[in-house]
């Protein structure tokens, strides 16, 4: 769809009748659009419980498609569901419609924007038109660099280093005031880094997050796949009742105990116990099953490496 058409759908009316579909109930996507409601609105955040928002968004994801327009209700901005909300709402590599409403309503009072980004190119650019037609100015788009916010990466070559991640380790950095670090974020997929006292990222390593994890064993596996369709997560447990929830299970504790053992290791590198800063959209469902102590929780930690970068670094 172009930038046009996107722009003219804005313009549409209203609906008069809005039809609400809890998202945890992929059949009745389909019933609800044959209805004569104004609008379908599939509601991820108070019609689902915490323990079954993963699964619904999954579902829906599968579910959606350009020829079946339904309106998306996401969780909050400062959720850690937010992200995932919105990526799985994207389209051919565009945000859902109503996201520049969201994000820059009240532009009156913004002066200045600082983002980072690891979505394809199209998010930057609409993004660019969003604040340009509400005349706040270029965004500011943060991009790998050798050393930036008082952080130096030992990666051979800088480039290939996820910006998000940069910008994680920047706040991290402001907030451990010289500690050494071991930053993990869990979300599509997990990355865990380390942060020495003086700023240096030292490296890191990626693995698939619980969900991503979970996708490809029920897609790329015919027996199993089999097997967990139609059937709940419920309550998480190690030693699942259903094949559904055992997948889920396995990817939730692989992912738990991965993270346990990257602070060992950063721990043997460091000399030292690093403090261990845990991030990101799923960082809350995995944070009871890990063993490491002391753990500090700091879901928005690249928000704050932008806002160090804007207050300090940026002119």
């Amino acid at each position: 769809m172009t930038a046009a058409a996107l722009d003219a759908l804005d313009a549409v009316r209203l609906p008069r009748t809005y039809l609400f579909v809890p998202g945890n109930r992929p059949d009745r996507y389909a019933k609800a659009c044959a209805t004569r409601a104004g609008a379908v609105i599939v509601d991820l955040e108070d019609a689902v419980a915490a323990a079954e928002k993963a699964a619904a968004r999954d579902a829906l994801a599968g579910w959606l498609a350009i020829e079946r327009p339904v309106m998306v209700r996401v969780n909050a901005v400062d959720s850690a569901w937010f992200d995932d909300d919105l990526r799985a709402c994207a389209h051919d590599g565009r945000p859902p419609r109503g996201w520049e409403r969201m994000l820059f309503e009240g532009a009156g009072a913004i002066e200045r924007v600082v983002a980072v980004s690891v979505a394809p190119d199209s998010f930057e650019r609409a993004i660019v038109r969003a604040a340009t037609r509400r005349k706040i100015g270029r965004p500011h788009f943060v991009h790998a660099a050798r050393s930036i916010g008082g952080v130096t990466t030992c990666y051979t070559e800088p480039w290939r280093l996820g910006a998000d991640r940069l910008v994680a380790a920047i706040g991290a950095h402001a907030l451990a005031r010289s500690r050494t670090c071991c930053i993990v974020d869990v979300g599509t997929a997990m990355t865990l880094d380390i942060l020495d006292g003086r700023g240096r990222h030292l490296g890191g390593a990626i693995v698939p997050g619980p969900r991503l994890m979970a996708e490809a064993l029920l897609q790329d596996t015919h027996g199993i796949k089999a097997r967990a369709a139609g059937a709940r997560v419920g309550a998480r447990n190690f030693f699942a009742r259903n094949t559904r929830a055992a997948v889920q299970a396995g990817a939730d504790y692989a992912v738990a105990a991965t993270i346990d053992r990257a602070v060992l290791e950063a721990g043997k590198r460091l000399g030292l116990r690093p403090l261990v800063l845990l991030t990101g959209g799923a960082a809350t469902a995995v944070a009871p099953l890990l063993r490491t102590r002391g753990i500090r929780k700091v879901p928005d930690l690249v928000l704050r490496g932008l806002a160090e970068l804007a207050s300090r670094h940026l002119r």
